[in-house]
């Protein structure tokens, strides 16, 4: 199917968007809680109380907050690049992000260990720029760029995009956008696109990520947001077109029973906001909001969407009773550096000053904390870093009840180690150095 973006609001130029409105956009996928809806019987109402919002990482659970356990260990080849993907763990050796002749050595791991069941040898020289190299696809496969690694047997073989379209995978589709805007959407095993849409500025807003993609459930489809301007059935390509003033600074929010454009002036001061069902169209309504917080921070939300009327809450009233901490940055830049729980004590978020060697794909000699994950049901907080292997790769994980870090022995990210999350109850640490893999699970 072909489609193309319907919406009569003019082509934005770059707005220049503060960093703050960006995480603020980041956030709103991840809105907390549908609650009190009761018996609904509404067209909105029913949508609202079967949406979710998948994400492609792994949430620790509440355990950690009492320290991790080491729980085994095992060698492998030192100075490589730690992989997770599902229950697999790939290592990379490579000479760099262009190495076309890569070696890949891929384990399974669980609670108990990990064990070697093949090597390869990949193309790793055309990567994908913007988000994580490595992105799991169907559960099966490892993508990196245009080339497609599967995660049983070690096979390589090649996409039928090309990394230069900035493959994104969502659950079992995967999106390229070319620098003409047009974008693709592809199933397993196809070798043409399931459908194309245009997509405003979407090769640029897929190059400039640095959170990963969300998979919005609704009423019995799948969405995502692609950059500020976009929402799109990732299964037919139909872009979902919203009737509306010309705006000059604009974007699109999800909401549990539809959409939100919100809208602003260069002084970030005056804000509006119209309100969508979710098949778009004409506005249910509109209304003047405002920023009900500080200018550099950025509220977190749980991970259930939340109703367009509970937005107007939030912009009307600034209800904040769905808010589940708060992450701050300095003056123009995405780089948190403290973060703190509703209730809890503000946490000093260090930066990753030395990371791996040159020869390491996703890490440089700088990075910085851009996102963070917690839940109101759970006080364990991981800290993510813009450079990542993969989108379960964390940096730091806290106790957010009591500030206190969550020591993993044996390995030390700040050194250039890696940490990632397997399943909620099992991390992985590598030491660069040794090559030592360690198994971690939750104290308690």
């Amino acid at each position: 199917m072909t489609s193309s973006s319907a919406s009569p609001a003019r082509r934005p130029d770059r707005p220049g968007t503060p960093a703050v409105l960006a995480a603020i956009l980041a956030g709103a996928l991840t809105l907390a809680g549908v609650v009190g809806l009761g018996w609904a019987t509404s067209a909105d109402q029913r949508t609202a109380m079967s949406a979710t919002n998948v994400r492609p990482y792994v949430m620790p659970e509440g355990g950690w907050a009492e320290g991790a356990t080491q729980a085994w260990s095992a060698q492998i080849p030192a100075n490589a690049e730690v992989v997770i993907a599902e229950n697999y763990l790939v290592a990379v050796e490579s000479e760099g992000p262009t190495d076309t002749a890569a070696t890949l050595t891929g384990y399974t791991v669980s609670a108990s260990g990990a064990t070697r069941v093949w090597t390869a040898t990949a193309d790793l020289s055309a990567g994908t720029v913007g988000q994580a190299p490595f992105q799991v696809w169907d559960s099966t496969t490892l993508v990196h760029g245009s080339t497609l690694i599967d995660l049983a047997t070690g096979t390589v073989s090649s996409a039928p995009w090309t990394a230069a379209n900035r493959p994104i995978v969502l659950e079992d589709r995967v999106i390229t956008c070319s620098v003409s805007d047009h974008c693709d959407g592809w199933a397993p095993g196809s070798s043409a696109p399931l459908w194309t849409a245009d997509v405003i500025n979407g090769h640029r807003d897929l190059e400039a990520v640095n959170q990963p993609f969300i998979v919005l459930h609704r009423d019995g489809a799948r969405y995502t947001l692609i950059g500020l301007y976009t929402a799109i059935d990732i299964d037919t390509g139909e872009v979902v077109s919203f009737t509306m003033p010309a705006l000059q600074n604009w974007a699109v929010a999800s909401a549990a029973d539809g959409w939100l454009v919100t809208s602003w002036d260069t002084s970030n001061e005056y804000w509006h906001i119209y309100s969508y069902r979710l098949a778009g169209g004409e506005a249910t309504e509109d209304y003047q909001g405002t920023l009900p917080w500080k200018e550099n921070e950025t509220p977190q939300y749980g991970f259930q969407p939340r109703t367009r009327a509970q937005f107007k809450d939030l912009w009307t009233d600034g209800d904040l009773g769905s808010v589940v901490g708060w992450s701050h940055h300095p003056k123009d830049s995405d780089c948190l550096d403290r973060v703190w729980a509703i209730d809890g004590p503000t946490i000093e978020i260090p930066t990753i000053a030395i990371g791996g060697s040159d020869t390491v794909i996703a890490q440089t000699s700088f990075s910085c904390a851009t996102w963070v994950t917690m839940t109101r049901e759970h006080p364990v907080m991981t800290v993510r870093l813009a450079d990542r292997p993969t989108d379960n790769a964390f940096a730091f994980m806290y106790n957010t009840s009591t500030g206190e870090a969550i020591t993993f022995e044996g390995t030390d990210v700040a050194d250039g180690d890696q940490l990632s999350m397997v399943t909620e109850s099992l991390a992985v640490g590598y030491d660069l150095d040794t090559g030592t893999l360690y198994g971690y699970v939750p104290a308690r």
